[in-house]
């Protein structure tokens, strides 16, 4: 169970299972043999986050939010463990965390913005829009920190929260409209 988890192969999620699995036995260890594992799983835990800065640019989304087993939580995970982290990849990982933690109200925006400018005919970037809408968990973190900073620019700052919120609301409710 130990290699299983230190594999880091598991999701937090299959790792509390086990875990859970685990103390359904009881297992006595030394105070030594804990911190030794504790110390392991930190130096395994130091190398995952190494080898995501590293590939951050390449990597799928998937990879680098499974980490985090609660994703509200994920900027602030990030800055408590900004020692531990390539200080250039930082950025761009608060940026893919930030996104993934709103993309749902932040997909809502965009449908909205394109079911209201079809139906009043209006011009605006649609393929701005359809990118956002298009990124999931398969997208690499380096196209999802550029199309979020894009949509932050064009979207997200030159708009007031009330309009964003209009946009979202207009998605969520547009079969009303038609």
């Amino acid at each position: 169970l130990i290699r299983y988890i230190l594999s880091f192969e598991a999701s937090p999620d299959q790792i509390q299972v086990e875990i859970r699995n685990m103390t359904a036995e009881p297992v006595k260890f030394k105070c030594m043999e804990i911190l030794e594992m504790a110390a392991q799983f930190l130096g395994l835990f130091q190398k995952k986050l190494q080898d995501i800065c590293a590939s951050q640019q390449t990597n799928s989304i998937q990879n680098i939010i499974r980490i985090f087993p609660d994703i509200q939580q994920a900027e602030n995970d990030l800055n408590q463990l900004q020692p531990l982290l390539d200080p250039l990849a930082l950025p761009q990982l608060l940026s893919i965390v930030s996104f993934w933690k709103n993309s749902s109200r932040i997909h809502h925006i965009c449908k909205g913005l394109s079911f209201l400018s079809k139906a009043v005919s209006a011009s605006i970037d649609s393929a701005l829009l359809d990118s956002v809408c298009a990124i999931n968990e398969k997208t690499s973190g380096g196209e999802c920190a550029l199309t979020y900073e894009k949509y932050r620019d064009e979207i997200e700052r030159p708009l007031s929260d009330n309009m964003l919120t209009l946009f979202s609301y207009y998605s969520s409710s547009s079969d009303l409209f038609d």
